[in-house]
């Protein structure tokens, strides 16, 4: 699956970042410095699942044989 493209928009004086056009960064306070950025991100399914533990034979598996309380 493709990353999702997100549209962000961030102040070119200081870097201040907001999810939407503002006339006034109100980080800076300077006018009209808000400029639309495009990002890609990545969508939950690109992440795979990754084990660090490994697969063991069912006859190597050690077990004790204590009395169960129910």
């Amino acid at each position: 699956m493709s990353s999702k493209t997100k549209i962000t928009f961030s102040c070119s004086n200081c870097g201040a970042k907001y999810p939407k056009w503002l006339g006034q960064c109100t980080v800076c306070e300077d006018w009209n410095t808000i400029a639309e950025e495009i990002v890609n991100t990545k969508n939950k399914n690109d992440y795979k699942f990754i084990s660090k533990s490994k697969a063991v034979d069912i006859n190597d598996i050690n077990y004790s044989n204590d009395q169960r309380i129910f």
